[in-house]
């Protein structure tokens, strides 16, 4: 819901001055209501908050925020959906409250149960509390890592913000990208958000579900407060009474993130995800169940549209808005009246991706523009519970190998064949199944690891070089890092398919996904709500049976099954998949045509010491002039690594003096 930001033990006179004020203020966008700065000076630290007002909209929720006793400070970034209930509870054991705030209902429990709060939290978060007494400052993050927090750690200075390009405003800060990063970052794009590791040299990331510690004298502590496999419930064994408890959870999840003092609308795309929130929050409305601060206005559905392409899901979420009676918003996505502010939309991201990501940026634009600060969206779901074809491929190949399941193997061959007609190139001949197959397994499993490796070393042979355009030998990190993770002994007791799911959700494809969300709402004062994302809803899901999220010819079983009678049945049955991304091919063949011909062309571009400019330069001219736009898809994170760079640069130079 903000923006956060502070520094401590600063020897200069920055912690005091008007170059703070710069240190918070580039973080605008993510709270345009208000702004606050605390300070103490004997102690040499400043607080600083950007306000986007969500819960009790009066000068009481300001932030930086002190406790009752004047002993605590904080900041804080996003919403804890249960502080109702956190409140009455607090309330019985003698904590008053002044506001209407979350914040403060945060903050008293720090006070009353101090680390052990968090467990107590249901939401998502980043935020910093300081001790006037032990004088300590601490930083957490939430369970998934929903929220951001970002931080340097130098001799003399610890500084932490929401976003990195707060610390374009350090004074004496080397604003300097990682080059060797951004290389391994253009090989696989999900690696690096679920690392503590930055794009920005010097600055770290506070991965999920971390907290933070640092004292007086520099001492740091850094400490994993939250690890799923240490909450997984036991789950019924019949997968009827899983769907009523699957179903139980979601339906409450929604509930108390309707709890807001401000518009709510639901970002619907017309895929399963989206459309189960929102149909969702039309059977709570019919079941005129608790309604304690629920949103006053939250029958919007914004759909970002895509006319005249394949990407185009407006007839979906039709039928949808038509059965929940939605006040529909349609928002044709186009890019040619928005050539001039790509660079800018590139800085807001801060990191790289495979697409433009025009479709997410102005759908939260429209929102603002029209008076909504929350939206709630479906993300979560398919890294939980299987939604994305390449889990239906690991499912195959565990049916196959090392001990064949005949039945399973069919069940999963006509899931696959349920996304034809979608994003997904899906290839159904029998020979490409089976050598796909045991390619996953070799790949997957310990013993398939070693076997690969034996092989290579009696052939003499080396891993490939990576393909592309990149300077010198980069090892493709994506691999590195799921076999480090596939090993944990930990993972052991999911399943090979649970092992897919817990890497993708926690340190690969979602972490990305949740970043970019995060940096195209935020980038326009609209906060994002994730039923999904709701942990005893996740704990939940890493317990069940494979069959019982990806079986009898579906992905996501369980939801499909929970949603019953809630949602149309042309939507709930709908197998073939349209991911929200952009139709790059007939943009580079359009309006995007000479952006892509002037960028590659540029001095910075050619001259990059990350990839050859002089012979991506010459591939893109061919490939222009032969009309090959779908083979241009790949070349777009050049272009986002090169105007990123340039951004910073420019950034960097413009930062106050004195």
């Amino acid at each position: 819901m903000c923006g956060i930001a502070g520094i401590w033990n600063s020897a200069s006179a920055f912690a005091t001055g008007p170059q703070f004020d710069a240190f918070v203020d580039i973080m605008a966008h993510r709270g345009p209501d208000d702004r606050g700065v605390w300070r103490n000076e004997s102690a040499r630290i400043s607080l600083g908050h950007r306000r986007l007002s969500i819960l009790d909209l009066s000068p009481d929720g300001r932030q930086p925020m002190v406790s009752r006793d004047g002993r605590y400070v904080i900041v804080f970034n996003g919403e804890v959906f249960n502080f109702l209930e956190l409140r009455r509870e607090l309330e019985a054991q003698g904590h008053h409250f002044r506001t209407g705030t979350d914040t403060e209902v945060l903050l008293a429990a720090f006070v009353q149960w101090g680390e052990a709060c968090q467990l107590k939290c249901n939401g998502m978060w980043a935020f910093a509390i300081w001790d006037c007494q032990e004088r300590t400052l601490f930083l957490s993050r939430d369970r998934f890592g929903i929220k951001p927090m970002h931080y340097v750690s130098a001799p003399g200075l610890f500084a932490f913000a929401s976003e990195m390009k707060a610390f374009l405003r350090l004074p004496g800060f080397a604003a300097e990208l990682d080059h060797e990063l951004i290389a391994e970052t253009l090989m696989d794009m999900t690696t690096l958000e679920g690392t503590d590791h930055c794009l920005l040299k010097d600055v770290s990331r506070l991965k999920a579900g971390h907290c933070l510690t640092m004292k007086a004298d520099g001492s740091t502590r850094i400490k994993r407060w939250w690890d799923t496999l240490e909450h997984i419930p036991a789950v019924p064994r019949s997968f009827p009474e899983q769907v009523e408890c699957f179903k139980e959870l979601f339906l409450d999840a929604c509930r108390i993130r309707m709890r807001c003092d401000v518009p709510v609308a639901t970002s619907l795309s017309g895929g399963l995800d989206s459309s189960s929130v929102l149909c969702a929050l039309h059977a709570l409305d019919k079941s005129q169940g608790s309604t304690e601060r629920r949103a006053p206005d939250w029958q919007r559905a914004f759909v970002a549209c895509f006319p005249g392409t394949n990407l185009d899901e407006t007839a979906y979420a039709r039928t949808v808005i038509e059965s929940t009676g939605a006040v529909p918003v349609f928002q044709d996505i186009q890019i040619e009246p928005y050539l001039d502010q790509i660079e800018s939309m590139i800085f807001q991201f801060e990191e790289l991706y495979p697409v433009l990501q025009a479709g997410l940026w102005f759908n939260y634009k429209g929102m603002r523009d029209r008076g909504v600060r929350v939206s709630l969206d479906g993300h979560g779901a398919d890294e939980s519970i299987g939604g994305y074809v390449e889990y239906v491929w690991a499912s195959l190949s565990n049916a196959l190998l090392p001990v064949p399941r005949p039945g399973r193997f069919l069940d999963m061959y006509s899931t696959l064949a349920g996304f034809i007609g979608g994003s997904n190139q899906v290839n159904l001949s029998l020979p490409w199944v089976l050598r796909r197959s045991a390619g996953h397994y070799l790949s997957c499993s310990p013993a398939g690891r070693r076997f690969v490796a034996m092989f290579r070393r009696l052939a003499g042979k080396v891993p490939p070089a990576v393909p592309g355009f990149l300077r010198g030998p980069i090892t493709n990190p994506r691999n590195l890092v799921r076999a480090a993770l596939l090993d944990r002994p930990e993972l052991r007791r999911l399943s090979p398919l649970g092992r897919e799911l817990y890497i993708a959700f926690h340190y690969t494809t979602l972490p990305t996904i949740l970043r970019h969300f995060d940096r195209a709402s935020m980038g326009h004062g609209v906060e994002i709500r994730m039923p999904f994302m709701d942990w005893r809803l996740i704990t939940f899901e890493f317990g069940l049976p494979d069959e019982s999220r990806i079986g009898q010819g579906f992905s996501k079983r369980i939801l499909r099954e929970a949603m019953t009678g809630l949602m149309p049945e042309s939507i709930r049955t709908r197998t073939n998949k349209i991911g929200f991304t952009s139709p790059m091919p007939s943009w580079f063949s359009g309006p995007l045509r000479q952006f892509l011909l002037d960028t590659v062309a540029s001095e910075g571009f050619i001259n990059s010491p990350v990839w050859d400019g002089p012979e991506l330069k010459r591939f893109v001219e061919h490939l222009v002039d032969n009309g090959a736009w779908d083979s241009l898809g790949q070349i777009w994170p050049y272009l986002n690594a090169h105007i990123l760079e340039k951004t910073f640069n420019q950034a960097a130079m413009r930062q106050p003096r004195g």
